[in-house]
């Protein structure tokens, strides 16, 4: 597990602050951009450990610096689910982006 993954708590609910995804449809994406190669390395993997522990999984897309994560909403899984793990995204960007 990586050292973000270790610093960052499990417990649901969480609750945002703010959103900073875009919801369209039946869609919701978010990008993030980062200053180098080892930073995008290091989030794509923590997103994979949390898809691991959750299991759930989203769509990973990687551009140079920037990563953009996105899910076509189900009727199977509950909104508040997906919410809840782009919540959960959002707080591992702000933990790398924090040191």
């Amino acid at each position: 597990m990586s050292r973000l993954m270790e610093s960052i708590p499990v417990e649901l609910p969480i609750e945002p602050n703010e959103t900073r995804w875009d919801r369209k449809k039946n869609k919701i994406s978010s990008r993030f951009e980062f200053r180098n190669r080892e930073d995008v390395k290091d989030f794509v993997s923590a997103i994979q450990e949390l898809e691991d522990r959750t299991q759930h999984f989203v769509n990973i897309k990687i551009e140079r610096y920037a990563v953009t994560v996105e899910e076509e909403i189900e009727a199977v899984r509950p909104l508040e689910t997906t919410n809840k793990f782009f919540i959960k995204i959002k707080e591992i960007y702000g933990e790398m982006n924090s040191e």
